[in-house]
């Protein structure tokens, strides 16, 4: 301990003798570990992070897929999930969910607010209990059983926000969409499952009817109303032994009721698994890629290390003489790489904060739980475990160089106090091929994802999303529905508030949708075609858009064949529809649609007639494919819930104020939400893969910096070592010009064989951005050959300086020097 408490001391004093050395070890070093702190600050946030729930390993989310799509994921309708909960054992209770939306009024101004409807045992299943109030109860999935009323528990930010956190809440009544409801109940904060973004309320799946009663809701086995069944297993059960019971109970439903459950399967994951989605790959990825940039930052302060132990050569020789072991000399070369990585990882630490914040801005709304990314011990933990790597990464190759010593060679006089030897030539050779090979790889990964998404902003969605205003509101309640689907009394609002826009200086085209692209809204039905059904329980389905006239005008979209939707087609016209190409493709083998009929498993009953066919949109996204889709007029159905879409000569957002008040004089107690434009929505479906390109980007850039740095400082180092050599070659003959190519020679090697092993692991790397990369292929020539390019030119500029200077040499003065 007396030994390493010296070594402390004498490394700290060296360290503070060379300051410019020092800061320079310890800057590159921060930008490694900073680099790193805070990505790992968001995968802890995101991955590591328990949920708030107690033993949340035991939670699982239950779907239903559907056999004949591929397995393809959906909803779970009410009365399969109770035979799931009647008949498993594997579980201790499961409870069903899905999100709602109603407009909240008589608490000021009438606001839209956000819920979950979920059953009895949802908060049991969690494992939580309300801070006031009681949580759902049996009795409270039967329509009316508290008072008359239906039973709503508030979440506590909108317990907070929206009722100043009346601690006398429980009882009190509220009305959402017109009906009232009792409050029974106050829940915790943080505790929101099955959707990322804050809800308001809880409501019991008694709105959505009497399970008894057919045509309800709840009441439909082949209704899918729910997004999920979330479960929690018995102590001891497994995830597979759950699926394996699971699959058995699914298989016996399908033969109990083939009219609805022919094609119905089950699909289980946990709810970490839910919760955490798809970012999951990318977060990892991004943090090999900023250990990669970190191992950089080691292999440039590494060969820092092993020109200081050139220099102290003669001190180690000394050392040695006088009786010190190697193990003395590696211990002391690596207290000073360690008090290096710590000033760095302080540095680096403080760096982070910045960063975060930085990366807070930039983080797309898909990732979850980004609130608070705050660190905590796991963050300084994994901030501690890099200093003390680094450190080791830095000084072992350093200390063990310094052990190679020649001592009589080293202690003499005379003896050259700078040169390094061939063993200490070669390792800073070997490092800062790692070096480029390395930079290589990230830049080729960088590329890629740029690349990638130049070729994602190319896609044409099928419709233009320029100079396009969105603003989504829900006509629901007593004043718009007399309960029933009736929509006379939508129709006339859309229609009187239609006028009053288009009288807007500066709109062009006004429409409206239930169901907008790259907004998220989705909505899709079975149909059979009218002379050719299929299968009970095996009907095809497709996308159902309910739309106006003018919708198509508005967004851009192109009719291919047949008719537009007209005024005409009204409440008491003919059903009529409209499908799109895929639509066409898929079920009509180019046979011409127009005038045929398809019944529609929901959104009328009787068949609709096909009267015009418009162009492919890619609803979802940019990197979605056409996909069948089917347009019914709104005005036959009558959807609550929709989104007006106006087409203007001037920015789309100055009209907002506009239309705002036109729609406030028409109903004052309506209120308007998601007031964007479609290009931000455009934007938004960019958003991950934005996020990739630019972080990878940048800490390809931040790695080829640094590796540019560490050449330069290698090349200048050789440059000096070799002055005595150089000053013998020109006073031999040698040009300038001889010099110049030999030194850039020599670096361009170390370069050449860099490369080609960069080549070689990124052909091997970039596979694994394959799910990543759009229209691009994981190993595509143009980008490795342009990376490759990119990476000798800067090499180049960084090995021409010192070799300039070498030719510079004056051969006297190079002769004398030692």
């Amino acid at each position: 301990m007396r030994n390493i408490g010296q070594d402390l001391r004498y490394g700290v004093r060296m360290l503070v003798k060379n300051p410019g050395y020092t800061m320079i070890a310890a800057l590159t070093l921060a930008l490694g570990i900073g680099a790193n702190t805070a990505i790992f600050t968001v995968v802890n946030a995101v991955l590591l992070r328990p949920l708030p729930y107690p033993q949340e390993e035991r939670l699982m989310v239950l779907r239903q897929t559907r056999m004949a799509k591929g397995n393809e994921i959906g909803g779970v309708s009410y009365l399969n999930f109770a035979d799931w909960r009647a008949r498993s054992r594997s579980f201790e209770s499961m409870a069903i969910g899905t999100t709602n939306q109603g407009t909240l009024t008589g608490v000021g101004e009438a606001t839209r607010v956000e819920g979950l409807v979920v059953s009895a045992d949802f908060f049991r299943t969690l494992g939580i209990a309300p801070q006031l109030g009681r949580a759902f109860a049996a009795e409270d999935e039967r329509s009316g059983a508290n008072e008359g009323l239906n039973s709503v528990m508030l979440t506590d930010s909108c317990w907070r926000g929206r009722f100043g956190a009346d601690p006398k809440i429980v009882g009190r009544k509220i009305t959402v969409d017109d009906e009232q409801f009792v409050i029974i109940g106050v829940t915790p904060p943080g505790i929101i499952p099955l959707r990322k973004e804050p809800i308001d309320f809880w409501a019991t799946a008694a709105i959505n009817g009497d399970p008894n009663k057919a045509g309800t809701a709840n009441g439909s086995r082949g209704y899918p109303a729910y997004e999920a069944a979330i479960a929690r297993l018995k102590p001891g059960v497994t995830q597979a032994q759950a699926q394996a019971e699971m699959e058995e109970i699914v298989r016996g439903m399908r033969a109990e009721y083939p009219a609805s459950n022919a094609q119905v399967g089950i699909h289980l994951m946990s709810l970490r698994t839910l919760v955490v989605g798809d970012a999951q790959a990318s977060l990892w990825l991004l943090l090999g890629i900023v250990g990669a940039v970190l191992l950089i930052a080691c292999v440039n302060v590494a060969n820092l290390l092993l020109v200081r132990a050139t220099v102290r050569r003669r001190e180690m020789a000394i050392r040695a003489a006088l009786g010190a072991s190697r193990w003395d000399i590696v211990r002391q070369l690596l207290v000073e790489s360690l008090f290096l990585s710590l000033l760095g990882g302080l540095f680096g630490l403080l760096l982070s904060l910045w960063l975060v914040e930085g990366l807070m801005a930039m983080l797309p709304e898909s990732i979850p739980r980004i609130a608070g990314l705050a660190p905590d011990w796991r963050v300084l933990l994994f901030t501690l475990a890099a200093m003390l790597v680094t450190g080791l990464l830095c000084g072992l190759v350093p200390a063990l160089a310094a052990t190679k010593i020649d001592l009589s060679e080293a202690v003499k006089d005379g003896g050259r106090s700078v040169s390094a030897g061939p063993l200490g030539a070669r390792m800073r050779g070997a490092l800062i091929v790692l070096e480029i090979a390395v930079a290589l790889v990230l830049l080729a990964g960088g590329g890629l994802l740029v690349r990638s998404l130049l070729q994602l902003n190319k896609v044409d969605p099928g419709f233009q999303t320029s100079n396009v205003l969105t603003m989504r509101f829900a006509l629901a309640g007593n004043r718009y529905q007399d309960g029933k689907m009736s929509p006379e009394r939508i129709n006339l609002f859309l229609g009187q508030l239609t006028e009053r826009v288009r009288r807007i200086p500066g709109v062009r085209e006004v429409g409206y949708a239930q169901s907008v692209p790259f907004t998220a809204q989705e909505n899709s039905t079975s149909f059979n075609l009218v002379g050719r059904p299929a299968a009970k329980g095996n009907e095809p389905t497709a996308g159902l858009r309910f739309i106006t006239p003018g919708y198509l005008a508005t967004l851009g979209i192109p009719l291919r064949g047949g008719r537009d939707l007209t005024e005409r087609d009204g409440e008491r016209a003919a059903p009529v529809m409209l499908i799109n190409e895929a639509f066409a493709r898929e079920y009509f083998n180019g046979e011409d649609p127009i005038g045929k009929k398809a019944a529609l498993g929901w959104g009328g009953d009787a068949p609709k007639e096909i009267v015009g066919i418009v162009g492919d949109v890619l609803h979802r996204g940019l990197d979605d494919q056409a996909r069948p889709e089917m347009y019914v007029p709104q005005a036959q159905w009558g959807q609550a819930g929709i989104t007006l879409l106006v087409r203007s000569q001037v920015p789309a957002a100055e009209l907002a104020p506009s239309i705002r008040r036109q729609i406030a004089a028409l109903d004052p107690e309506l209120p308007v939400l998601a007031t964007r434009t479609l290009d931000e929505y455009r934007s938004e479906t960019m958003a991950m893969p934005r996020f990739s390109a630019i972080l990878l980007a940048g800490f390809a850039g931040l790695a080829l910096l640094l590796t540019a740095v560490g050449l330069y400082g290698v090349m200048a180092c050789s440059v000096t070592q070799r002055t005595h050599e150089i000053g013998i070659r020109m006073t031999l003959g040698a040009q300038a010009g001889d010099v110049l190519r030999l030194i850039l020679a020599q670096g361009m090697r170390l370069v050449a064989i860099g490369v080609a092993l960069g080549l070689l692991g990124a052909f091997a790397a970039t596979r694994l951005l394959k799910s990543q990369l759009f229209n691009v292929s994981a190993t595509d020539p143009i980008t490795f050959l342009a990376i490759a390019l990119l990476l000798g030119f800067v090499a180049l500029l960084a090995c021409w300086a010192p070799a300039r200077r070498a030719a510079r040499v004056d051969p006297m003065v190079a002769l004398k020097h030692e």
